[in-house]
């Protein structure tokens, strides 16, 4: 008779999901130790003497610098749609035995690395810190990455140590590092054009932004009550009353688009419609006011968030090591 297998209970301690992971006893891993707070667990690997980054090394000669895995268990984040399949993240990072327990090297402390090693050290290539995600699947009881394919635990932290130490190759490093470059370029750009759109805001509607709270400041999450009018005078056209720079903007484009056709000689037909109906020209007048004073602000404000916005999504992109 077959007996249906259950799902396996999800993960309440260290030791359950260290269990999975089957790291040798006997490996060149080091130190595996588990979170004090949620679950998960570390452990560290000494850098490989082919590795084109050298650490630095301690006076009896063994190496201060290793590769930190951290590899965390997160019910928290899963998906309610998908609850048997829990979230999991591992990262790779560079890591100082003796800079984690002191502010700054000490070269008279025997337990700190040597001058000299230090300074060679820092004209090596300096690994860079990676991150990928997996899943623990309780209904097949097995790790599983992110197209459900079932993977082992160790294969995991492996994997991310061979993808950290290759991005200090000449080669297999040279297309993730252009990526990290052009993110870094692209994330540039967005800061320098959301104060662009401020500055026309400012100084076409006559508007700025003045967030009450520091989050929308610093995420660019603003709302239409965070722009605040310019302290200018305002000016009645047309029977419309608007600020001096709404005014301004819409008196110069008049006077820009008479420029343009006296230089082009030619006066479009829809211009001489306007120009013999007064009622017309009134009503044409007001809207576009209505629109320099009320549209386009809108419009700019959209323009800033969007910036802030793409700029923190690249900033979290994590590129991965193919």
């Amino acid at each position: 008779m077959l007996v249906k297998k259950t799902m396996s209970e999800i993960f309440t301690t260290c030791e359950q999901f260290i269990r999975v992971f089957k790291i040798p006893e006997h490996s060149e891993y080091e130190r595996l130790t588990p979170f004090n707070h949620g679950i998960g667990f570390s452990i560290q690997r000494p850098y490989s003497p082919t590795s084109r980054f050298k650490p630095p090394i301690k006076k009896d000669g063994s190496p201060d610098t290793v590769a930190l895995i951290g590899v965390v268990y997160e019910p928290q984040d899963r998906d309610l749609k998908r609850p048997t399949l829990i979230p999991i993240r591992a990262k790779v990072s560079l890591y100082s035995r003796y800079i984690a327990q002191n502010w700054d090297y000490d070269f008279n402390d025997n337990d700190c690395p040597t001058q000299e090693s230090v300074a060679a050290s820092k004209r090596t290539p300096r690994p860079v810190d990676l991150s990928d995600h997996y899943f623990y699947d309780h209904n097949k009881d097995q790790l599983v990455d992110s197209k459900g394919n079932a993977v082992d635990g160790l294969t995991i932290i492996e994997t991310l140590y061979s993808q950290h130490l290759a991005t200090v190759d000449k080669f297999k490093g040279l297309v993730f590092r252009l990526k990290i470059r052009s993110i870094a370029e692209v994330s540039n750009i967005c800061e320098p054009l959301a104060s662009c759109f401020e500055w026309l805001l400012k100084l076409i509607c006559g508007r700025t932004l003045e967030p009450k709270e520091i989050r929308k400041r610093l995420s660019g999450g603003y709302g239409p009550e965070d722009m605040k009018l310019l302290k200018t005078e305002s000016i009645e056209i047309f029977g419309y009353k608007a600020s001096k720079n709404v005014i301004g903007t819409y008196c110069a484009i008049l006077l820009l688009m008479f420029v343009i056709f006296n230089i082009c000689g030619a006066t479009p037909r829809w211009i001489k419609v306007l120009a013999n109906n007064n009622i017309l020209s009134l009503a044409t007048s007001i809207l576009a006011l209505a629109v320099l004073d009320h549209v386009l602000p809108t419009i700019l404000l959209y323009l800033i968030n969007l910036m802030h916005k793409l700029r923190w999504r690249i900033m979290l992109i994590g590129v991965k090591f193919k």
